[in-house]
């Protein structure tokens, strides 16, 4: 049984038995760790005389018969916390108080009492080393204060467990807590140092710094990033999930952008990130990571690890997200290629649960549904596991996700907060750039006047064209006139790139959304690196091709690559007159072909070069009058061809040569005679052919050069 399925069973949160279960020193990680037939008595022991529950219900019972509002503060101040770590938040909302925990410390007195004289010798040497220590009060977590006292931190643990508090060791202690086990463990306390004027100032600072993390204190709904190599199936897990066709709507069945969607699940909410596998899409891929909190990584059971998954997968553990991994496509394959796919994952130190490590892999078959249940069981419990919190009484502050143009609303931003609530009329900085939320429409393309934390949602009413992945954060109005002064302009529709290059090949290029573009500009910075010949980016831009663009490439002698974009009717008349061609593009991949292709040709010179095809000898004569001399010859080598060039040798030296003006074999015209064969031919230029002469045949072939 695995710790997940004892949690449902007794109806408490896997993070509470992974604590009670550590603090005993029993080694479990996570939910997914199998227990063994010790760790299954204990907890049973534990949970069924509910030692830990029953101290919840009674403080609960009493928390209704205090005063509401006082209720309320408590709860407030016991959720702040000065870590700035916004995962350290302490499990049980609602510390006890001095009180509460004295009455609880009295109940504990017989199982304090009652210990083996080991363990009295032992806590008697701590007491004795502790107290000749001083230790000054203040906020601290679990692990710093058994540092500072030299008391075990499963000690420390276990003792807050006797007074109803289930902690970790990076969660953080109240005041009023830290003097109470001083107190247990008679340890001598200092007062704490008053602070100066300058040490007020900078814990100021220092506590804005955090602000955002020490009021997390709400619950959240946790990001997921789906990741993996193209046509793995990631967006039709998503399709599956969401109920909606958008694989079936992308061009060339693969994601070209960003998608953020919350979906409603049995599970609870969750929002989910699908990322573009192909390779043009690293960045953007790299973003989606940026700002999850899981990636599901998606492996096709009939290819396997591929190139993108690897890079997948290094960006995942470098943004230290926990990866769950859903081995896809078993409808296709054999049981056996399951346990093949791990076996790859291993190279990558992605050692599955079943074989020992701690990586979730769940077989899914997104087209059939098959096992989706199952891994967004995983997925729910890894985000229990995590205590993903927010705050919504700080400004909202979050990443930009995509951009681009839309008609009748300007520049559209998809932006995903992790904090705060945005609401149309907020003034906002994104990057360099400032606005006004004008308008927002959700996930699910419905128009709203207010967006929760990871609620993913497109907002209308930037300034500019914001740059992919920048930081959008809500500000005040006067901090929104202060920003927009200092901002210097930046053009809407695209950005003169590099100067004219000579030898270079000049591009125009419009693209629908920034990722887009993006991509794209990536694409050919790598090509640059890889050839001679290189390619010009005179203009990038975003939206509609127009005349203007048209005529920069006219006068610039610039190719024009739409991706996406549309074409103004008026550019296309424009090219049409001014002749050129226009080169527009669904999917990335064929844009990319196109390029290669477009620079290999501009790469390499034609050369026209002379090639010996056959070489006979001459056995006779005939000057025909009105017709010319005839050689009749008997092929050595090769072949004899129509329109090839006769070189004449006698004794070694060339005595002329000629363009073959005619060829026959046994009176019949033909295109070629072959070795063994005779034959007999002429030549425009008048030669003076002898028996014995040796005749050798050419053609000119063309052959592409490299420069």
């Amino acid at each position: 049984m695995r710790i997940y399925e004892v949690a449902k069973k007794y109806n408490i949160s896997s993070k509470e038995i992974v604590v009670l279960l550590q603090a005993e020193g029993f080694p479990v990680t996570n939910h997914m760790n199998l227990l063994s037939e010790q760790e299954l008595i204990f907890l049973k022991k534990i949970l069924e005389k509910k030692n830990v529950s029953s101290f919840s219900e009674a403080k609960k019972q009493q928390t209704e018969k205090s005063d509401p509002s006082k209720n309320k503060e408590s709860k407030k101040e016991n959720n702040l916390s000065l870590s700035s770590e916004p995962k350290d938040i302490i499990l049980n909302m609602q510390t006890p108080s001095v009180r509460e925990l004295e009455s609880l410390d009295k109940k504990n007195t017989k199982a304090s009492n009652a210990k083996s004289p080991l363990a009295k010798q032992i806590e008697e040497k701590e007491v004795a080393s502790s107290a000749q220590r001083g230790l000054i009060i203040e906020p601290m977590n679990v692990e710093t204060f058994a540092e500072t006292t030299k008391i075990s931190v499963n000690d420390v643990i276990v003792q807050l467990l006797r007074w109803g508090i289930v902690i970790t060791k990076n969660q953080m202690l109240k005041e009023e807590i830290v003097l109470r086990l001083a107190n247990h463990y008679a340890i001598v306390v200092e007062k704490r140092v008053q602070k100066t004027e300058s040490n007020s100032n900078i814990e100021t600072k220092t506590l804005s710094a955090i602000r955002s993390f020490a009021d997390c204190h709400e619950k959240r709904n946790p990001v997921v990033v789906v990741i993996g190599h193209i046509d793995h199936g990631k967006t039709t897990l998503l399709d599956f999930i969401r109920n909606t066709r958008v694989a079936a709507k992308e061009k060339g069945g693969i994601t070209q952008h960003i998608g953020a969607h919350e979906v409603k699940t049995s599970h609870g909410n969750l929002v989910f990130i699908d990322t573009p596998g192909h390779e043009a899409f690293t960045k953007i891929r790299q973003r989606g990571i940026r700002v999850a909190d899981i990636a599901i990584l998606v492996v096709a059971a009939d290819d396997g690890v591929m190139p993108q998954t690897v890079e997948a997968i290094k960006q995942a553990k470098a943004m230290n997200l926990s990866i769950i991994v859903a081995i896809n496509k078993i409808d296709r394959v054999a049981p056996e290629r399951i346990e093949i796919v791990k076996k790859q994952l291993i190279q990558y130190d992605l050692i599955p649960e079943d074989w020992g490590g701690d990586i979730i892999c769940v077989p899914i078959s997104a087209k059939m549904g098959k096992g989706i249940e199952q891994l967004l069981d995983m997925v729910s419990l890894q985000s229990e596991m995590m205590e993903l919190k927010t705050s919504t009484s700080v400004p909202a502050v979050g990443y930009v996700l995509e951009t681009k143009l839309e008609r009748g609303r300007g520049v559209v931003a998809t932006i995903l907060c992790h904090t705060g609530i945005l609401e149309v009329g907020n003034f906002f900085l994104a990057g360099a750039i400032t606005g006004r939320i004008t308008s927002m429409i959700n996930s699910f393309g419905k128009p709203v006047v207010k967006a929760l934390p990871t609620v993913p949602v497109q907002v209308a009413g930037f300034d500019g064209m914001p740059e992919i992945g920048e930081v959008f954060k809500v500000l005040s109005k006067a901090q929104y006139l202060e920003y927009k002064d200092k901002s210097a302009h930046v053009s809407r529709h695209g950005t003169m790139h590099t100067l004219l290059q000579t030898g270079a090949v000049n591009l125009i290029l419009k693209a629908d959304t920034e990722s887009s573009k993006e991509a794209v500009l990536d694409f050919i910075s790598a090509l640059n690196k890889k050839s001679k010949k290189q390619f010009n980016v005179v203009l990038a831009g975003i939206g509609m091709l127009n005349e203007s663009d048209i005529e920069l490439a006219y006068n610039v002698n610039a190719q024009v690559i739409v991706m996406h974009a549309k074409i103004d009717s008026k550019a296309l008349v424009l090219a049409n007159v001014r002749k050129i061609t226009i080169h527009q593009f669904d999917v990335i991949y064929k844009m990319t072909e196109f390029l290669k292709q477009w620079l290999t040709s501009q790469s390499n010179e034609t050369v026209v070069v002379r090639k010996k095809v056959g070489q006979a000898e001459v056995l006779r004569v005939f000057d025909i009058k009105g017709v010319g001399v005839i050689a009749g010859s008997i092929v050595k080598d090769g072949r004899f061809v129509k329109d090839g060039i006769v070189v004449a040798l006698r004794n070694g030296k060339k005595i002329g040569e000629g363009k073959i003006s005619g060829l026959q074999r046994e009176r019949k015209a033909v295109k070629e005679v072959h070795t063994g064969f005779e034959c007999g031919f002429m030549v425009e230029n008048v030669l003076d052919w002898q028996v014995g002469d040796t005749a050798e045949c050419y053609v000119n072939q063309t052959e592409i050069h490299q420069l």
